[in-house]
């Protein structure tokens, strides 16, 4: 163990002086500057998004009204044609005609709602995706 003489003083290992201290608070002023920018910024992504995300929402509800509608009036008319059939053989037909129209109807509806679906999510993201790679950028630079 060593022992310090009594007229040894401790020497600073920085000098610490106001326009040390000053340049400190500028530099960590700036910095939290630059960090409140970038939540801003990404909040404003986020908003951005949840925006695109709704109006495929409301997109989807649109599709999904009309198709509805469509399938109704199919099957009604459908219905009507049955009651006019003639003979067990037409009514047969008509019903096979029917379910041929609805299932291959039901098909391209389907594809229809993937691809709004695939299309919004990519519009979505795409906000969020250019804050990420941001912060990637300031993670590489730290």
């Amino acid at each position: 163990m060593t022992t310090r003489s009594k007229t040894s003083r401790p020497r600073p290992h920085t000098a610490v002086n106001g326009s040390t201290i000053k340049e400190g608070f500028g530099k960590a002023m700036t910095d939290y500057s630059q960090i409140a920018e970038f939540n801003r910024q990404a909040i404003d992504a986020i908003l951005e998004s949840t925006n695109i995300a709704a109006k495929g929402i409301e997109s989807l509800n649109s599709e999904a009204v009309a198709f509805s509608k469509q399938s109704v009036e199919d099957s009604m008319a459908a219905a009507k044609a049955a009651l006019t059939a003639k003979s067990i053989q037409e009514l047969f037909e008509i019903q096979s005609d029917f379910a041929k129209s609805a299932f291959d109807s039901y098909l391209g509806q389907m594809n229809r709602v993937a691809d709004l679906v695939a299309e919004t999510t990519k519009e979505a993201v795409a906000p969020l995706n250019e804050r990420f790679n941001a912060l990637r950028g300031v993670a590489e630079r730290a």
